[in-house]
């Protein structure tokens, strides 16, 4: 089977390891283990489920699918448009990596493949649905904007969640090549 690739870069790096907040600061670059950015809260190979997880009891330690949050530039500035602010800031979404040249980044497969020049590589887990939080963080800054307009300005917009791969360092400035998966269809023909 023959893989499509997209080819984009980093624009951003971010992190925060405080339980207090979603939102992001920049920084030099991220240092990646299995378990996910060494300083973000994010961070382990399991995390406790909560309501994004339904289907099991909230609490219930599960697999940690959402180690690593990516956002597109491109998207943030339709939202950003959207919303009618004059500046959207990645970290606001509580992003690790803000990525730019990558259509529908948002609407990646599961299961693409994130190749960053450095070496490291992420999986992406899926569509990272937006929530209230960010709108919190956004009506701080512009008073105007109510809370509840994030989730709909940014549906289809608000990135994508990944798990580490294979362990390294992600900095502003590196290149990022997307391996799309090639899936047979479902249910198979014949």
């Amino acid at each position: 089977m023959t893989t499509k690739e997209l080819k984009g870069q980093v624009i951003a790096v971010l992190a925060n390891d405080r339980e207090d907040t979603l939102e992001t600061l920049p920084t030099d670059r991220l240092i990646l283990t299995l378990e996910g950015i060494t300083t973000d809260r994010h961070r382990g190979q399991t995390m406790r489920a909560n309501s994004r997880q339904p289907f099991y009891e909230r609490g219930t330690t599960i697999l940690n699918t959402r180690q690593v949050s990516l956002v597109s530039m491109e998207e943030l500035g339709f939202i950003q448009k959207a919303l009618g602010i004059d500046y959207l800031v990645a970290g606001w979404l509580g992003a690790n990596i803000s990525v730019v040249n990558i259509p529908h980044f948002s609407l990646l497969p599961i299961g693409a493949r994130l190749f960053f020049s450095s070496g490291t590589v992420l999986l992406n887990m899926g569509y990272n649905p937006p929530c209230t939080g960010p709108g919190e963080i956004i009506q701080r800054y512009f008073p105007d904007v109510p809370a509840n307009r994030f989730p709909k300005v940014a549906h289809l917009k608000r990135g994508i969640v990944a798990m580490v791969e294979r362990a390294g360092e992600i900095a502003r400035g590196d290149t990022v090549r997307v391996l799309l998966p090639t899936q047979p269809p479902y249910p198979p023909e014949g």
